[in-house]
């Protein structure tokens, strides 16, 4: 360790650069504009945000309650209406690019963020976790004291070459804390036995509905994919410690973040995860010390930020709670009462980071939703064309793969045929009905009478043959129209 006395020795260690922090936010703004085009692209924001998508306003406040539902975008079930406020957070997120009013505009993105995801949580994932969580922390950094219109003007806050001006400590410890949850509470979930003997990745490659090609491409060789789930948990255990040792003036950090950016490169080519590498990855850019950035020696200096005192012991208590939270989280004993978990659950610090945990071994397969018309015939009610028999038989891991038009259909109908799909399904029956018959009559003998949604399963086993069983089971059925 640093010869220095310990407190500086850890500030110089663990309070985050404000050049980090200036390329975090505007890779944090960059990640919320990728998002809102994601989620209005297509029919999405018809499907996901509106009253006749999968989950109109009624719906969701009949199933989801207070603290975790609020959302200004109940105010509108119309895509006009959604348009508007998906228009207002690229507003906000552009203002974070640019660092214009900076702090102002992250606490107002933030709450933008958690309006969007309340409107219809049935198709949020890890990233939308993590996003979330890295905004708000964000909400404590000096985001705008680097590269920024705010910044314009002002004196360099890098200080002298003998004097280094950083974020806050308590902010800085908090932040790089809650990635390294991400990451210690993940490698702890992971107690299936495939993690065990090495067969976990190629399980999770199996799954074809989540297959990229580079991944299927690896399933032929076993030997490496051992290898790599080995290396998985290594980086996994090894991140929360390189994030927080001491040592070598921040190299040990650089290492770390370097990891993280790794490791989601690999689960980016990989397999269908979503934005989550984006969002990891920023976060990683924000962890980049001092050392990092400077060819010359070491400061003999270094000068935190402003920061209040009290806001300081509140962000030093929300640290302690969300670890406790974590703890929560691995059912050993350690239960939050829910009085105490409201706090969590109204800021939205609640987490769970359970990536393929404890087991990847999941059913893999593919829908088919037969939809019958008055007239007899048969159509295929989710890609809206008529019926082939055809989508009975195995698509390969492509047509898994492109089942699903875009990412947030496969969040909505990946668990949709199992116990955890129970609570969506009249709505989904319902919006294919209402896509199917808009504009026809009541007497048109092509419109829709009855949609039964099917789920061809194939069990993920490691030897996968041509003519492996497909069990073929009825999701759902049910009538269109007024039940």
């Amino acid at each position: 360790m640093d010869k220095r006395p310990i407190a500086e020795t850890l500030r110089r260690a663990w309070c985050l650069d404000l050049r980090s922090l200036a390329l975090f936010r505007i890779g944090l703004a960059l990640v919320v504009l990728g998002d809102l085009a994601a989620r209005a692209q297509g029919e999405d924001l018809k499907a996901f945000y509106t009253d006749a998508g999968v989950l109109p306003r009624n719906a969701l406040t009949a199933r989801f309650a207070w603290p975790e539902l609020w959302s200004f975008h109940l105010v509108s079930g119309t895509s006009a209406g959604q348009d508007w406020l998906f228009a207002i957070a690229a507003i906000l997120a552009f203002l974070l690019l640019i660092g214009f009013h900076t702090r102002a505009a992250t606490i107002a993105g933030w709450l933008m963020l958690l309006s969007l995801q309340a409107r219809d949580p049935l198709i949020l994932h890890g990233a939308d976790v993590l996003l979330r969580l890295l905004f708000f922390w964000a909400i404590f950094l000096p985001l705008g004291k680097r590269y920024s219109v705010d910044s314009w003007g002002l004196k360099d806050d890098l200080g002298s070459e003998d004097e280094l001006t950083v974020a806050p400590f308590w902010p800085s410890l908090t932040f790089a804390a809650q990635i390294a949850f991400v990451f210690l509470f993940t490698f702890l979930m992971k107690s299936g036995p495939e993690w065990r003997d090495g067969s976990a990745v190629s399980y999770a490659l199996g799954l074809e509905q989540m297959g990229m090609p580079l991944g299927q491409w690896l399933r032929d060789f076993p030997a490496l994919l051992r290898l790599i789930t080995f290396g998985v948990l290594a980086v996994e255990l090894a991140v929360p410690f390189l994030l927080f040792l001491p040592w070598k003036n921040g190299r040990l950090r650089t290492i770390g973040a370097l990891a993280i950016l790794a490791i989601q490169i690999g689960f980016g080519f990989t397999l269908r995860v979503g934005h989550f590498p984006f969002v990891t990855g920023i976060a990683a850019i924000a962890l980049l010390p001092s050392s990092f950035w400077d060819r010359r020696s070491a400061p003999e200096r270094i000068t935190e930020t402003g920061f209040p005192r009290l806001m300081s012991a509140f962000v030093a208590a929300l640290l302690v709670y969300v670890l406790l939270w974590n703890v929560s989280t691995l059912g050993r004993g350690v239960r939050m009462p829910d009085r105490v978990q409201s706090l969590g659950r109204g800021l939205r610090l609640d987490q769970y980071w359970d990536m393929f945990s404890p087991s990847p071994v999941i059913p893999d397969g593919w829908y088919v939703m037969v939809g019958t018309q008055r007239n007899g015939g048969r159509v295929d009610a989710w890609r809206g064309r008529p019926f082939q028999e055809s989508l009975w038989s195995y698509p390969g891991w492509r047509g898994l793969h492109d089942q699903y038009p875009t990412e947030r259909w496969a969040v909505y109908l990946m668990d949709f045929h199992t116990d955890e799909g129970l609570g969506q399904r009249i709505q989904f029956g319902e919006y294919l009905c209402r896509r199917w018959n808009a504009g026809r009559s009541k007497d048109d003998p092509s419109m829709l009478m009855r949609i039964e949604i099917y789920f061809m399963q194939r069990q993920n086993v490691l030897d996968r043959r041509p003519d492996q069983p497909i069990v073929k089971k009825l999701v759902h059925q049910q009538q269109c129209g007024p039940r």
